[in-house]
């Protein structure tokens, strides 16, 4: 990849990470204010309210794995060790990067994994 790509590559990244962070924060306020258990009637409410609150709790988590992952892709490109593999070392395929500009992994050990 040429320094082009990887200038067109962090500003992907960076858009991604601020609209990570505004999701994870308009997340957090909603788990922090509603809370669906206070609203059961019933037995059906309360599980649904439980599996509610679980979908949410999980959908957080998993925002702020990739917000991780963006972040470590920042440092990457700062460092000059971005759009190398991890595992094996060898550069991340261009197409790869477009389509996920956190990939860790070449396609090739992505599947081994």
């Amino acid at each position: 990849m040429n320094k082009k790509d990887v200038e067109q590559l962090k500003t992907k990244l960076i858009k991604l990470r601020e609209h990570l962070l505004s999701t994870v924060e308009r997340e957090q306020n909603f788990t922090k204010t509603s809370n669906p258990l206070k609203e059961s009637r019933d037995e059906g409410d309360f599980g649904q309210g439980t599996l509610d609150m679980e979908i949410e709790v999980s959908s957080l988590e998993s925002l702020q794995n990739i917000l991780q992952l963006v972040e470590r892709a920042l440092r990457k490109i700062e460092k000059g060790t971005y759009g190398i593999c991890e595992q094996c070392r060898r550069p991340i395929n261009k197409a790869r990067l477009e389509a996920l500009p956190y990939a860790t992994l070449c396609m090739e050990c992505q599947k081994s994994s």
